[in-house]
């Protein structure tokens, strides 16, 4: 349908809108990864030329400036973007990459960032709890699960599961898990992660601990 072919809706003060309206672009939308550096602000030509060689090898995604130091990428293949969510996580310089899947609920607020994509193992996992089923369970006590590591998915590695996982980082990580099996009763299962982004309480952001928040310091220097 062209633009102009809707119906007239002049009459009324509220426009209304259907999904249908916009279901092509929230398709569109399902290939784009939202990042932003902590603590910098890197500008898009930098941003563009650290993508053209970190992911070139994946694949080449369209990369624009967003706001607030959030930039896009749009990748021609779910796949190309979850392999970039693969073999993550990335660093620009000292500086973590925080890659989030875009949203139509997506927050370009830094502030109100503390669910972060973060890899993790739960290594020595018996054969009979690979189940799509059990492994949802287990994963969705930590947070929401964003990817599975094909060789998770295809049994191809029988002695652990590995995942991305959505974690609210203001938490801290458990080093285990419970689960409650029939027969064996409660077994404790082991939780690793190779890198988890630090997260400052004193000014509820990303990037730091308390120990070296600015913000906290003034603080605690005017009590």
């Amino acid at each position: 349908m062209n633009m102009f072919d809707c119906e007239d809706s002049k009459n009324s003060d509220t426009i209304t809108l259907e999904e249908e309206d916009f279901a092509q672009e929230l398709k569109f939308g399902e290939n784009i990864l939202m990042g932003n550096v902590v603590g910098a602000r890197p500008t898009l030509y930098v941003i563009q030329a650290y993508v053209s060689k970190a992911w070139g090898h994946i694949g080449q995604p369209a990369v624009h400036y967003f706001r607030k130091g959030w930039f896009s990428s749009y990748f021609a293949t779910k796949e190309a973007m979850n392999d970039v969510l693969k073999q993550g996580p990335w660093m620009v310089g000292a500086n973590s990459l925080v890659l989030k899947n875009w949203s139509p609920f997506f927050s370009h607020e830094m502030e109100k960032v503390t669910k972060v994509p973060v890899w993790v193992l739960f290594p020595g996992l018996d054969p009979y709890l690979l189940s799509d089923k059990v492994l949802s369970k287990i994963f969705r006590k930590l947070g929401k699960p964003v990817f599975v590591d094909p060789a998770t998915t295809t049994k191809a590695k029988l002695s652990f599961a590995w995942v991305l996982i959505e974690i609210d980082v203001s938490k801290t990580l458990p080093d285990h898990v419970v689960i409650n099996i029939p027969y064996f009763g409660p077994v404790t299962q082991k939780v690793v992660n190779e890198w988890y982004p630090f997260f400052c309480q004193g000014c509820v952001k990303l990037g730091h601990r308390v120990d070296s928040c600015k913000s906290q310091k003034i603080k605690e220097a005017a009590i």
